[in-house]
């Protein structure tokens, strides 16, 4: 385990994860954690990433995984790692699990995705923020935003993601209710890993000084 912990939103794209993960940051903040959000394409690989996306250039799985797994590890080694060393809490739209269950979708191999991954460090807690596929599409449409993905993709994404809550491996929350109640239920799930952790590693570790 790090020093410091990982929480990671995952879901279906247009769940709220990264509008989640400021939000939830705040919120915590405000109460003297000392967390960080990490939030996915905001490193230069990432912009390339986006850029292509954006401009619906098509890219192998291969490709799409090397940029986001770029990304992640330009992030985590400019931005959080020394955070994380300190003590700190980052807290991320999206991570590992995200290739793993998107790219495997796409017949990569899992061992391979992995090795890729590995410079990444395991998450110590991954909420699954659980929309319908039909409401990730119709969110979209809403706002406008091209997807490259199909109701049917959506589905078995949804399903290998319940496959991982199966296992223990994640936490469901129900994305369909409203977002205030959606936030505290994050924020309240998380506080309370926290106290958990806390109890192992010292009253208020992961709280500023200021706060304690």
């Amino acid at each position: 385990m790090n020093k410091g912990l990982i929480i990671s939103l995952e879901g279906l794209s247009n769940s709220g994860k990264t509008k989640l993960c400021k939000n939830v940051v705040r919120a915590l903040k405000a109460e003297g954690y000392k967390i960080k959000p990490m939030i996915e394409l905001t490193s230069p690989p990432g912009k390339v990433l986006e850029e292509c996306f954006r401009k619906k250039i098509p890219m192998s799985p291969v490709v799409k995984a090397l940029l986001f797994a770029a990304d992640r590890i330009f992030l985590l080694d400019s931005y959080a790692r020394l955070f994380l060393d300190n003590g700190g809490i980052i807290m991320t739209d999206r991570y590992t699990y995200t290739t793993y269950i998107y790219r495997m979708e796409e017949r990569l191999e899992d061992e391979w995705l992995k090795t890729i991954e590995k410079f990444a460090p395991e998450p110590d807690l991954v909420l699954f923020i659980d929309i319908t596929p039909e409401e990730s599409l119709s969110r979209a449409i809403s706002i406008n935003k091209p997807t490259p993905y199909t109701l049917e993709f959506l589905t078995k994404i949804r399903k290998r993601y319940l496959d991982y809550v199966k296992r223990g491996e994640m936490t469901r929350v129900n994305g369909m209710i409203a977002y205030d109640y959606l936030q505290m239920e994050i924020t309240n799930t998380i506080k309370r890993f926290i106290k958990k952790i806390e109890k192992i590693y010292g009253i208020s570790y992961f709280k500023d000084n200021l706060f304690i």
